[in-house]
């Protein structure tokens, strides 16, 4: 059978207001910030498909989002014992909906609602002592989440959870050596799509959805960083807990149908080491960063365990160059190896090339910069996962080559360039 899938994707105007306090009453120091936050999309799906053995097929899909979210957040600080000591809190709304619609009903069509509140309590001290910089903190955060599936709640997914995250950090010099050991525990939570019930048409053999089951992922990192003149070396040790993978099963219903959904990692250790150079000669700044990630991941496939241990290399080398008549060229590359992301292969190596050139004019307010993203056209590769029964295999092609020009004029360019941080960050990215 033959394959041809054509998909638009229109992109709503999303709409962020923030407002923000930032001052001082004596001594104590306030930080206000209020979001609210709209975005939507709508994608339409043509498919044709062709087949010697089977009938031939057309399957039409719509897919509708929308987001809403308002959050504030409020940071009180003081100095206390010659340090200083915050307090603060956060409280982040966000409700979404996602319809999903197939009129040749192949696959169901579903209607999901989303809420979720989240409130958060936190604390910070912060002190210079004889050894160096000391900081410690403590992160409280109560999450409650709704969901409705065709107007009726989802079996196991309403739910809440209570979690503390504490955070501790040191910094110093020896012998002109910056140094910053620091311990974190945080938590991410599955996008809204990673949790949707939705189930979507790839192809007469492939079916993809979400799972409404899935545990939030708490992350415990350990890391040391060094920098001594234009040498920066960063080794990080993390911990993941319920880490979020993809995952590939039979379908119920068809077992020729795969089913491309996603499923929690018990543990996922992995070491991340990175060396950064940034040399400056003359007019031209290079930065050559390098590193390599070796996770230690384990999934358990047909009662055997399979190990996704081969490490990753990175590198990029940025550019800027400075030129005559104010103009100023940069050249950035990246470049991924192959070897395991989670429990993906990825089988091919990836190198990206892009291009930009910048000209300013009238004392710095009006820019004008030409930039071409992935020239050559290295933004592609493929990855297997080895799943229940089944080997899945996927080679992609994006279309990531562009040109891009970009008109910029700053306005009271010498005024206040405070903005306020914003309430609700981490949610916004989910969506």
């Amino acid at each position: 059978w033959h394959s041809d899938n054509a998909r638009r994707t229109t992109n709503h105007p999303a709409h962020r207001l923030n407002a923000y306090y930032n001052g001082t009453v004596g001594r104590l120091g306030i930080d206000f910030n209020v979001d609210f936050y709209t975005s939507g999309s709508t994608s339409r799906s043509h498919t044709e498909e062709t087949s010697r053995m089977q009938e031939d097929r057309v399957v039409n899909s719509e897919n509708r989002v929308q987001n809403r979210l308002v959050a504030s957040k409020l940071i009180l600080s003081y100095p206390v014992l010659g340090g200083e000591f915050s307090v603060g809190g956060e409280y982040v709304r966000t409700h979404r909906t996602d319809t999903y619609c197939n009129p040749e009903r192949i696959v169901p069509s579903s209607d999901m609602t989303a809420d979720e509140w989240n409130s958060s309590l936190f604390a910070e001290y912060a002190r210079e002592t004889p050894i160096g910089q000391f900081g410690v903190g403590l992160r409280y955060e109560h999450v409650r989440s709704d969901y409705l599936s065709d107007g009726r709640p989802l079996a196991g997914q309403n739910r809440s959870y209570n979690q503390w995250f504490p955070n501790v950090s040191l910094s110093t010099q020896v012998k002109g050596v910056s140094l910053q050991l620091a311990y974190t525990a945080k938590t991410q939570r599955p996008t809204y799509r990673q949790l949707s019930s939705n189930v979507y048409y790839a192809n007469r053999l492939s079916l993809q959805t979400g799972n409404p089951l899935l545990k939030p992922t708490v992350t415990h990192d350990v890391s040391l960083t060094a920098s001594w003149r234009i040498v920066q070396l960063m080794a990080s040790y993390r911990q993941e807990r319920d880490a979020v993978i993809d995952w590939t099963e039979r379908s119920p219903s068809d077992p020729k149908v795969s089913l491309i959904t996603y499923r929690n990692l018990d543990r996922l250790p992995a070491l991340t080491v990175f060396a950064t150079v940034t040399p400056i000669f003359g007019p031209w700044t290079p930065q050559l960063s390098a590193g390599l990630i070796k996770q230690w991941a384990e999934v358990e496939i047909d009662g055997r365990p399979v190990r996704c241990d081969k490490p990753l290399f990175r590198a990029s080398l940025n550019n800027s160059l400075r030129l005559p008549a104010g103009l100023l060229l940069t050249l950035d590359a990246r470049y991924r190896s192959t070897g395991d992301e989670r429990n993906l292969y990825l089988k091919d190596a990836t190198l990206v090339v892009n291009l930009g050139l910048t000209r300013s004019f009238f004392g710095d307010r009006l820019s004008v910069t030409l930039r071409g993203w992935d020239v050559f056209r290295g933004e592609q590769g493929g990855y297997t996962i080895l799943a229940p029964r089944m080997v899945y295999e996927q080679y992609d092609r994006y279309d990531s080559r562009e040109f891009e020009v970009t008109l910029r004029y700053k306005f009271n360019a010498a005024k206040s360039k405070y903005k306020g941080t914003g309430a609700g960050n981490r949610e916004l990215e989910r969506l």
